[in-house]
C-alpha cells in the first residue's frame, strides 16, 4: 500500500526452495524495516525490488531502491544507534535505530547485514545460515 501511494514499483524475486531457520517475527520485522526505509527514501516513480535466493550454504536476502544512495565509504555508519544517513549528510531518527535493531536480530541468528551503495540507489542484503544451530 505505502509503495502504490508513493507510486514506487515494487518487485519482488524469489528464489524456488529457500529455507532458513529463526524467529520468524523477528527476520519479519527486519525485512519489514529495510523495506519501508527504501520506500521512505525512493522518490515516486522510482523502484523498490526485494528478492531472496540462496548464496552457497546462506539466504541471501536484498532489498534495493532507486533512491539517492549511500556513499560506500559511510556504508557501515548506517548500522549505529544514532546515525541515519539523508542525502544532506547524518541525522538521528527512527530509522536510525531500526538499522541498528536489524543488525542486532541478523548478527543473533548468526547473519550479517551490509550495505551495498551505488548511485543509483541502496541495496540492503542480509544473509542468514542454512543451519538449525542458531
Amino acid at each position: 500500500m505505502q509503495a502504490a501511494q508513493k507510486e514506487v514499483a515494487l518487485r519482488i524475486h524469489v528464489g524456488a526452495g529457500l529455507e532458513s531457520y529463526g524467529d520468524p517475527v523477528k527476520l519479519s520485522w527486519v525485512l519489514s524495516t529495510l523495506i519501508g526505509n527504501a520506500l521512505r527514501y525512493t522518490p515516486e516513480g522510482g523502484a523498490v525490488e526485494v528478492s531472496a535466493d540462496r548464496s552457497g550454504p546462506a539466504l541471501r536476502l536484498s532489498v534495493s531502491d532507486t533512491g539517492p544512495g549511500i556513499p560506500l565509504e559511510i556504508s557501515d555508519l548506517v548500522f549505529e544507534n544514532h546515525s541515519q544517513w539523508t542525502p544532506d549528510g547524518f541525522e538521528g531518527g527512527p530509522a536510525a535505530l531500526d538499522l541498528a535493531i536489524a543488525k542486532e536480530i541478523v548478527e543473533s541468528h548468526r547473519g550479517r547485514v551490509f550495505l551495498d551503495s551505488s548511485a543509483q540507489g541502496s541495496a540492503f542484503v542480509v544473509q542468514l545460515p542454512q543451519s538449525r544451530c542458531i
